[in-house]
C-alpha cells in the first residue's frame, strides 16, 4: 500500500521547514518498496534539493511556483502501472493539479476511455492517479462520484489554490489529518504527522477506553486529540 503526506500552509506569507515532510515520508518507509517521490513549490532553496537528490536519488522531486508553502510526499506500492513515469506526485496535463494518491480504481479503464473520447491524451499506460487528475480537470469535485475503488487521495489545484482530500467511502484507506500554527498536516498514518513535534501528543481517553476494549478505535472517535481521520467523503480547504 502507498503512503501519502503534505504539509500546506493555511497563511500565504508563512514559511515551512520543508525537511519535515522528508521526514514524513521516511516514518512510513515500511509501507512500501518501490520509490517515493515530493512536490516542493518553487521557493524551496536549490541546496535543499540537491542535498536531497544525493540523499535520495531514487526519488521523483518536483518544484513549481505554487500559490502558497505547500509540500506533498508519496511513498509508491507499484501495482497497476509499474513504469517510474506513473511516479507521484503527480500533475494534469496543464500542471495545474497535482495528485498524492494511495489505492486502486477498479473502473479506471471505462473512465480512461472516455477521457480519451473527450481529448485527453495520457502519458502513462495503467496510472489510475492519471485517470482521477484527467477527471478532476473535466467534473471538477464531481469526479469522486464516478470512482469506484478503495483510495485516499490528496489534490491540489494551483489555479484555483484549493486543496481537495478525499477518502473512499467504506474507509479502508486511512487518511489523518490536523490543524495546528496556520498549517495543516496530512499523512496515512498519524506516526508520519508526530515528527513534527510542534504538533500537541495529547491521548483521547475516550479512544483509549475504545482501543483497550474493543482492541480498535471506531471512526467516529480518534485516538490522538486533534488528530481525527477524513471521514469517508472529500474534504475541500479553501485558502
Amino acid at each position: 500500500m502507498c503512503g501519502i503526506a503534505g504539509v500546506v500552509s493555511l497563511a500565504k506569507s508563512d514559511r515551512l521547514d520543508n525537511q519535515i515532510i522528508v521526514r514524513m515520508s521516511d516514518r512510513m518507509h515500511h509501507r512500501v518498496p518501490d520509490g517515493q517521490g515530493f512536490l516542493f513549490s518553487a521557493e524551496v532553496p536549490a541546496d535543499f534539493v540537491s542535498c536531497l537528490q544525493t540523499e535520495c536519488p531514487e526519488a521523483i522531486i518536483s518544484q513549481r511556483p505554487l500559490r502558497r508553502a505547500m509540500a506533498l510526499g508519496h511513498r509508491r506500492l507499484s501495482i497497476l502501472d509499474l513504469s517510474p513515469l506513473a511516479g507521484q506526485p503527480m500533475h494534469s496535463y496543464d500542471d495545474q493539479a497535482w495528485i498524492t494518491f494511495n489505492g486502486e480504481i477498479y473502473n479506471y479503464t471505462t473512465l480512461r476511455e472516455g477521457l480519451i473520447h473527450l481529448g485527453y491524451q495520457f502519458r502513462k499506460d495503467h496510472s489510475d492517479a492519471e485517470v482521477i487528475v484527467h477527471a478532476y480537470h473535466t467534473w471538477g469535485t464531481d469526479a469522486v462520484k464516478k470512482l469506484l475503488g478503495m483510495f485516499t487521495f490528496a489534490l491540489y489545484d494551483n489555479r484555483e489554490d484549493v486543496l481537495w482530500i478525499v477518502r473512499d467511502r467504506v474507509g479502508i484507506k486511512p487518511l489523518y489529518f490536523t490543524l495546528h500554527q496556520d498549517r495543516m498536516h496530512f499523512a496515512s498514518e498519524i506516526k508520519a504527522l508526530l515528527v513534527d513535534t510542534s504538533i500537541p501528543r495529547r491521548m483521547s481517553d475516550q479512544g483509549v477506553y475504545n482501543y483497550l476494549t474493543f482492541q480498535r478505535v471506531p471512526p467516529s472517535d480518534i485516538i490522538f486529540e486533534g488528530i481525527p481521520q477524513t471521514k469517508r467523503k472529500g474534504k475541500k480547504v479553501y485558502f
